[in-house]
């Protein structure tokens, strides 16, 4: 299993086992370690970026064991990581000079199920879990079957199951030191662990047998899944946690957690606030204003993709049939209009992410094309179009067109066929030029092809192209297209050509200024074109030249002949 992060990793072999760890100094005098357990993943460090928050030693300790994740419990039904690991953090307590009451287990989801069962287990008296489960077993099983099959020896019976959901639960139990534990516990009955997998045996269990159980409970929409509830719960470990690394043990209240009763004291947001947002919602009239962000606008053969957020603020959408959502190209010149129906993306995390001082449901604010199979362009008029979006929340409501809002600039251009599409700017607005490849050339230009050869199937061209006023001393100011035509079926190939800055161009036709530098033109990486998959017969080859909004081309003297394996100039 690779594990990987940019500070140095350093490894400790205990009874011949490695473990492999990182160790972060203390940044200020505070003479305290806080351990960190890895969540479910493969790779990287839980806690990596919250550990600068820490004024104090901070050991991250990797869950892999023989080569794989493995709960910090062992493998083949043995323990023996476990073991290793509290070996580990008392080895390194002893080399800081600190005992266990210097020391903090910290850890989320998986991580907070070690952190609990390791701190219980070996008497480390601080312990700062956020949404652990309780039972193992039906994690693993359920989970990560390969988990299972490195930890519990590939028997799955009911009872080996069983045994595993109840270590922690019978650890608890089994603690005489009640008195010397500071437990915390951040949870929210919105996740699928809090009865699926035993977190409320396990809060009714530390609630009963600690005196300094500390039980943080929300009812906050926000912590809707069992992946937010850490990171709704962010500054509260961090406050509980650097409270404890300078000695200082909160006592928040024991909460019984039965979904009715709670100690006011543990509950996140508290009953004052929860009525606050309700009556926000519920009796003020907020007002409800389109919003589009788009993430992904782009042109790919002769269809359009989108995708990003459109919904209505103050508006809950939770599923896809909440909102009406379209797309209209408006001809510039024209005033034709073509419109086209939007999906819809479930964005859970948006729940969280888009919430502004009142909660909406914003499940369903994900947008993309139907199918994410893009809009068909072919039946679209050529020239300048502009796009906008509209979000309603029923087919017959009045359309309400926005100009699209991109998360990043654009201008962009494809090519397919015989056509280019050009993205971009305009002002506030972000228009889609479709025009022919194929232009007319009626200004003064320089036209050379310089080297050319065929190899087998592939072909290769080289030249100048320069036209009078089309200064281009950078790349991208402009493109070069290859196009070849079939003289008989009109099938058309296009490509696009790689550029090359050359002075010897601007010295040629007198270019003082060097304003033509980037004139010339070549196939990409001087490759060649492959034309195995062309179709059979003679074809008639173009350079074009794309510059501003404006098309040059120009016919090459010789023709390519495309036969089985080889083409041929003629």
């Amino acid at each position: 299993m690779q594990i990987t992060h940019a500070t140095q990793i350093q490894t400790e072999i205990i009874n011949g086992k490695e473990i492999s760890y990182i160790l972060k100094a203390n940044r200020k005098d505070i003479a305290h370690l806080v351990v960190t357990f890895n969540d479910y993943r493969h790779g990287g460090w839980s806690f990596s970026n919250t550990a600068n928050f820490f004024k104090c030693n901070v050991l991250m300790i990797a869950d892999v064991f023989e080569n794989h994740q493995s709960c910090y419990m062992g493998k083949d039904g043995n323990d023996e990581f476990a073991y290793l690991v509290a070996c580990l953090i008392e080895r390194i307590l002893a080399r800081l000079g600190l005992t266990h009451e210097n020391c903090t287990l910290l850890g989320a989801s998986k991580g907070a199920y070690s952190a609990l069962t390791i701190g219980i287990r070996y008497q480390f008296p601080n312990i700062v879990a956020s949404a652990p489960f309780g039972h193992l077993g039906a994690w693993m099983v359920n989970h990560d079957m390969k988990i299972a099959k490195h930890v519990m020896g590939n028997t799955f019976d009911d009872k080996t199951v069983a045994r595993y959901d109840h270590l922690l639960i019978d650890a608890i139990a089994s603690d005489n030191n009640r008195n010397n534990k500071n437990i915390y516990m951040l949870v929210s009955p919105h996740d699928y662990f809090y009865l699926e997998y035993g977190q409320k045996e396990l809060l009714l269990a530390l609630n009963k047998h600690y005196d300094n159980f500390n039980a943080i409970y929300t009812h906050s929409d926000l912590a809707f899944q069992h992946n937010q509830v850490t990171v709704y719960f962010t500054q509260e470990i961090l406050s509980i946690t650097n409270l404890l690394s300078n000695g200082i043990i909160p006592r928040l209240g024991k909460a019984l957690i039965d979904d009715i009763e709670f100690s006011q004291a543990a509950i996140l947001p508290n009953s004052s606030a929860t009525a606050i947002i309700a009556d926000r919602k519920n009796h003020i009239m907020l007002p409800e204003k389109p919003i589009n962000t788009i993430s992904v606008l782009n042109t790919k053969e002769h269809r359009l993709y989108l995708e990003g957020d459109l919904y209505l603020q103050n508006y809950d959408a939770p599923d896809h049939t909440s909102l009406h959502k379209q797309l209209r190209l408006t001809n510039i010149a024209s005033g034709d209009q073509q419109t086209h129906p939007l999906g819809t993306v479930p964005r859970a995390e948006n729940r969280r992410e888009l919430y502004q001082n009142t909660y909406f449901d914003y499940r369903a604010s994900g947008v993309a094309t139907m199918g994410l199979n893009g809009i068909d362009l072919s039946n679209l008029a050529d020239g300048a179009h502009r796009i906008e979006l509209s979000v309603t929340k029923q087919k017959t409501d009045q359309n309400n067109w926005q100009d699209v809002s991109l998360t990043k600039p654009i201008d962009t251009k494809t090519i397919y066929q015989n056509t280019e599409y050009h993205l971009s700017q305009r002002g506030k607005s972000i228009v889609l030029v479709k025009r022919p490849l194929m232009g007319s050339l009626d200004k003064e230009h320089h036209f050379e092809l310089s080297k050319s050869w065929v190899d087998g199937t592939r072909f290769h061209v080289e030249g100048e192209f320069v036209v009078q006023g089309a200064t281009m001393p950078e790349f991208y100011m402009g493109h070069y297209y290859l196009l070849a035509v079939h003289t008989e079926t009109g099938q058309c190939y296009s490509y696009h050509l790689g550029q090359i800055r050359s002075k010897a161009l601007c010295k040629k036709i007198g270019d003082i200024y060097e304003n033509y530098l980037a004139c010339s033109f070549a196939t990409m990486h001087l490759k060649g074109i492959d034309t195995k998959d062309w179709e059979v017969g003679s074809y008639e080859l173009f350079v074009s030249f794309s510059y501003g909004g404006e098309i040059y081309s120009k016919r090459l003297d010789n023709k390519l002949t495309v036969k089985n394996k080889r083409c041929l100039w003629q």
